[in-house]
């Protein structure tokens, strides 16, 4: 009992602990969140700037190859002063004047039309540019210093003319082509000849970033909020089971140590734990030498003996007899009760008995006897005191019956208790969003076969488009791939696994998911 409201008391501190830890887990996932909403947003900006690159490398190539293209000559496109190969300029036979527009001279003209307000704005560049125009800034030199040491792309978040803006940069490398216009620069084929950089206002990326981080922070302070209340319902179910078990143990208090009769608890071995002071008096003894008595081993009453095993095995043995103390120079005659205390799952953990001193009464009888020989008492006076000795037995055993219905209601809290602790456990380990089954086939392939929960909501993906885009390994970042061999390599060795990596769901978005893996192993066939 003691032991039990002890751990009542330590239950609290736990839930004191409980809520910091679980407050110091939510922020640190919130943070996590966040940081990965920054870094998802990055992404997306410099996707676009990739693709804009891309678009300009792609008609600078379609324009070189065929030697560059012929445009009428207007206020917007006039002749390229630093442009001089052979019939730059020609003239059509009806006088339309004609003026030859070479890739450097096309994307310039492009960018002109990009860069108009607070769009996507484009630039080339190189470190010997020809035009004087084309002179790198700051930030373009220095990423162009970097692709001469080998560096394929680079971008930054930089504030330009008042605005962040993702400034990403590729370079221009020196094709057949090109060498038309800049063999004379010294260029070889495979050089890095220069490099557009492309500019990308960040404004509208921040202002998504902005929208997806409030949204996880509502959901963190739902989850919080459940969490705390979760911790709070334990709490109250703690100090509910505390007070009862504290009633529990004042009654139980009363009924042993203040009963009239003697009473001894003992453990399931049949050694006395405890015992009250009525039971110290009817032995002659003190309750220093009884306490720690093995009674099955150390008594040499074999009646009291079977009693005791009769109560460990079937839950109730009786003993009536006179009885020799061990610990003492005393004989008694006695009338013994033991019960067996079963815990919550219907084991007999322990025991208590019940003992009264019969000695006043057997000697009463023994008187009554010798009276009866002596003269003729009615049948009927005799049976009176048989009923006043019954009556009395009758007072005892509503007595023991008392007790050990308290001892089975304070199992019974115990086992509550118990219960209230795995629930608080179960709360505390709040599992995750879908859940999956996935076979290994004969080929090591994997096979979903089944998905519960959110995942469609997730990842965007049925099961069958999951499938068909080919299954989890197709979604992950390229970046986290090892994490999950690694996970995988655990998985395959009968160990559980736990991975945080990186998703793109079916919109393209990154998303982290945390994958918690538990094997199914085969131990016929020694196989997961």
């Amino acid at each position: 009992m003691k032991k039990t409201l002890q751990t009542i008391s330590n239950i609290k501190g736990l839930t004191y602990l409980f809520v910091i830890f679980f407050i110091v887990i939510l922020s640190a996932s919130y943070f996590k969140w966040e940081s990965a909403i920054t870094e998802n947003i990055y992404y997306l900006a410099l996707k676009e700037a990739r693709t804009n690159f891309r678009k300009d490398v792609i008609y600078r190539r379609w324009n070189a190859k065929e030697g560059g293209v012929y445009v009428p000559v207007s206020n917007y496109t006039k002749p390229n002063e630093y442009l001089d190969v052979p019939n730059r300029d020609i003239e059509t036979k009806k006088g339309m004047k004609l003026t030859l527009v070479n890739p450097a001279y096309m994307t310039r003209l492009v960018h002109e039309i990009e860069n108009v307000g607070d769009s996507v704005s484009g630039h080339i560049t190189s470190l010997k540019p020809i035009r004087p125009e084309n002179k790198p800034d700051k930030w373009e030199t220095n990423a162009l210093l970097k692709f001469e040491k080998g560096v394929k792309e680079y971008s930054s978040l930089e504030n330009k003319n008042g605005k962040i803006t993702l400034r990403y940069m590729a370079p221009l490398m020196t094709e057949k082509p090109c060498l038309k216009c800049h063999a004379e620069q010294g260029y070889k084929l495979g050089d890095v000849r220069g490099g557009i950089s492309i500019d990308i206002p960040f404004q509208t990326y921040s202002s998504i970033a902005q929208e997806r981080k409030k949204s996880i922070l509502i959901l963190h302070l739902i989850i919080g909020f459940i969490g705390l209340l979760a911790a709070y319902i334990v709490y109250k179910i703690n100090q509910k089971h505390k007070e009862a078990l504290k009633q529990s143990e004042e009654m139980y208090r009363t009924l042993f140590y203040e009963n009239p009769l003697g009473a001894l608890y003992y453990d399931k071995n049949g050694v006395i734990l405890d015992c009250n002071e009525a039971f110290v008096k009817i032995i002659g003894s003190s309750k220093k030498a009884l306490i720690g008595l093995d009674m099955l081993k150390q008594l040499d009453n074999k009646g009291i003996i079977d009693a005791v095993k009769s109560s460990l095995k079937e839950g109730k043995g009786n003993y009536e007899g006179d009885y020799s103390s061990i610990t003492a120079d005393k004989t008694n005659s006695v009338k013994v009760v033991f019960k067996g205390i079963k815990n919550s799952m219907g084991e007999i953990i322990s025991g208590i008995g019940l003992v009264e001193d019969v000695t006043e009464q057997a000697k009463a009888r023994s008187i009554i006897e010798d009276m009866l020989r002596d003269v003729e008492i009615s049948s009927e006076e005799l049976k009176g005191k048989n009923i006043e000795l019954e009556e009395a037995r009758k007072v005892a055993m509503d007595l023991v019956d008392e007790l050990k219905d308290e001892i089975e209601e304070r199992s019974r809290i115990e086992s509550e208790l118990k219960e209230s602790e795995e629930r608080h456990r179960l709360i505390s380990n709040l599992t995750s969003d879908y859940i999956f089954n996935a076979k290994i086939l004969n080929d090591g392939s994997v096979q979903t076969y089944w998905v519960s929960g959110s995942f469609q909501k997730i990842t965007g993906y049925t099961l069958d488009e999951y499938e068909a885009v080919g299954g989890w390994r197709a979604l992950l970042y390229p970046d986290d791939i090892e994490l999950d061999k690694a996970a995988f390599d655990k998985i395959s060795n009968n160990e559980k696994a736990t991975v945080d990596v990186r998703i793109f769901n079916k919109s393209g978005d990154i998303i982290w998911v945390r994958s918690q893996s538990s094997p199914i192993w085969s131990e016929k066939e020694n196989k997961l």
